[in-house]
C-alpha cells in the first residue's frame, strides 16, 4: 500500500526536528514579546539589547534557544546516521528533562495552583525522554545502522571496486 518504506530512524528524526523547531519558535516568541515590551515603553529601538532584559526571561530564552538548536542539529545528524548525533540528542533530551524539573522546583506556586497540568506535562516530558533514550539505544533498529556508518567511515572504498575485481 505504501510505496515509501519509512525507517523508524527517519520517523524519529522527523519528530525530534519538529520538537527542535517548536523550541526555537518559543525562543522567537520570547524575543518578539521583549521587543514589543521595549517598544511599548517608548524606548529607542537602536538601544534594544539583551542587557535590557529581565534575568529570568533571559535565562528562559537561552534555554529554549539551546534546546532547540541541540535538537535540530541532532535530528539532522540522525537523519544522516552519524554516531555523534545520537549522543547529542540524548544529551539534549536529558538537559530538557532536567530543565523542566528545575523549573518545577523553582516555581512551586504554579505546581500548587495547577497540579494536574504540572503532573501531565512532567509525565509527558519524562516519558518522551525515556522512550527516546530507549529507542536510540535499541540494538535491532538503531544501533546496527549506526554501526554500519562507523565501519564504513574507517575503510576506503573504490567506487568501481566490483568491476575492478571482475576484470582481474
Amino acid at each position: 500500500m505504501l510505496r515509501n518504506q519509512l525507517h523508524p530512524i527517519s520517523l524519529f528524526s522527523t519528530s525530534i526536528l519538529s520538537f527542535g523547531v517548536l523550541f526555537l519558535a518559543c525562543a522567537g516568541k520570547i524575543y518578539s514579546d521583549e521587543l514589543a515590551r521595549f517598544k511599548f515603553m517608548d524606548h529607542d529601538l537602536t538601544r534594544f539589547s539583551l542587557h535590557n532584559w529581565p534575568t529570568d526571561i533571559l535565562i528562559i530564552f537561552f534555554v529554549f534557544l539551546g534546546i532547540g538548536a541541540f535538537l535540530c542539529i541532532g535530528a539532522v545528524g540522525i537523519t544522516f546516521r552519524k554516531s555523534w548525533a545520537r549522543n547529542l540528542v540524548q544529551a539534549g533530551l536529558i538537559f530538557l528533562a532536567l530543565s523542566w524539573l528545575g523549573h518545577l522546583l523553582n516555581s512551586p506556586n504554579n505546581t500548587v495552583k495547577h497540579p494536574i497540568l504540572s503532573a501531565g506535562i512532567t509525565f509527558a516530558i519524562l516519558g518522551s525522554v525515556i522512550g527516546a533514550l530507549l529507542f536510540l539505544n535499541n540494538i535491532n533498529w538503531v544501533l546496527s545502522h549506526f554501526q554500519k556508518a562507523l565501519q564504513g567511515e574507517g575503510q576506503q572504498e573504490i567506487l568501481d571496486q566490483d568491476a575492478w575485481e571482475q576484470k582481474n
